[in-house]
């Protein structure tokens, strides 16, 4: 039984230790990410999603950027709208068009699409001209 018990404790420790710990400090106009206690980025946010397959948007000044768990920014700041990871790959908008970026950040698919929907089993569903397709 004391076997069990420590190989238990040893389990625990290891996947408990290693877990990073997350806030998010609200100031007056700003956001600040910590991780372990720590600035995740050198300057503070206005908006901040949840990670999504290791990534989030961030928002500076009404304009939206992709960064890692490591405070990597995948992309500038040059988006007007954005939305989650899912499958390895992210929309994104500027002005009233869609594009895709994959998860180092790089545009797929440039930004000239009417829309695109969230991936699902590899494909999107897209709109160009008034013309519906698959991507």
């Amino acid at each position: 039984m004391r076997p069990l018990l420590w190989l238990m404790l040893i389990f625990i420790s290891l996947n408990t230790g290693a877990q990073p710990i997350w806030q998010i400090v609200y100031q007056k106009d700003s956001i600040r990410i910590l991780k372990n206690g720590q600035a995740l980025l050198p300057f503070d946010v206005t908006e901040v999603a949840a990670f999504n397959e290791g990534k989030t948007w961030i928002s500076l000044g009404g304009k939206y950027a992709y960064i890692d768990t490591s405070g990597k920014l995948l992309t500038d700041t040059l988006y007007d709208v954005v939305f989650p990871f899912h499958e390895g790959f992210a929309v994104v908008g500027k002005d009233t068009l869609f594009g895709v970026i994959d998860s180092l950040g790089q545009e797929i698919a440039t930004v000239h699409y009417e829309w695109i929907e969230p991936f699902q089993n590899k494909f999107a569903v897209i709109k160009k001209d008034g013309y519906w397709g698959i991507m």
